[in-house]
């Protein structure tokens, strides 16, 4: 299979001690967005954040059209490389679209605070809607330095806590991407047919 250019490299792989498998995957220079946020002075400009937003929406798109649902999108399984572009890493919890059961699975394997409410509500989840949450949640967090909801909290999922101002077309997709309803949710080329996208 052809490699996704915002996803790390596998450069080889083999078996250690007793059937265990080790990876190995291109260096990256780093450092992850997470401490990219973080460590900044003041919030991200929106430029900035639009800019490197577009980079993981290419890649989660490409990956899907691959028909593989990474399950945990978030700033720290996102590294800078020595080029100053992004990369999608830690596909452990990754897994295969059709592994689905009736396009719906039931298993968890991502970060709690970033699941979206019909994992708790329904205990199951369609991956489309599911990704495109942890979508609104990285964008929300670029943006604001923080996730943007309290899972514990079930009142946390009826209105995004913003932190900023930011533009009116920014701000509706963010909201859009974190609608409590999933089937509500923009879909993933709706997200990449964006005005919010198209802008700048």
């Amino acid at each position: 299979m052809q490699e996704v250019a915002g996803v790390v490299k596998l450069i080889d792989h083999r078996f250690v001690g007793q059937g265990n498998l080790a990876l190995i995957m291109e260096r990256l220079e780093g450092p992850d967005l997470y401490d990219y946020i973080n460590d900044r002075e003041s919030a991200m400009d929106e430029c900035i954040a639009h800019h490197l937003f577009k980079q993981v929406l290419v890649t989660v798109i490409e990956c899907h059209k691959r028909g593989i649902v990474h399950r945990d999108i978030k700033d720290e399984n996102i590294m800078f490389d020595g080029t100053n572009h992004l990369k999608l890493i830690d596909f452990g919890g990754a897994t295969f679209l059709d592994k689905a059961e009736n396009g719906t699975f039931k298993s968890f394997s991502g970060t709690l605070e970033l699941e979206p409410p019909e994992s708790f509500t329904e205990h199951a989840y369609q991956a489309e809607p599911y990704t495109v949450w942890q979508l609104g949640c990285l964008l929300f967090s670029m943006l604001c330095g923080d996730a943007p909801l309290n899972v514990y909290e079930e009142e946390s999922y009826e209105k995004v806590p913003w932190t900023r101002d930011v533009t009116d077309a920014c701000r509706s997709l963010v909201e859009k991407c974190l609608k409590k309803a999933p089937a509500e949710r923009p879909s993933l080329t709706q997200i990449a047919d964006d005005a919010w996208i198209h802008s700048n």
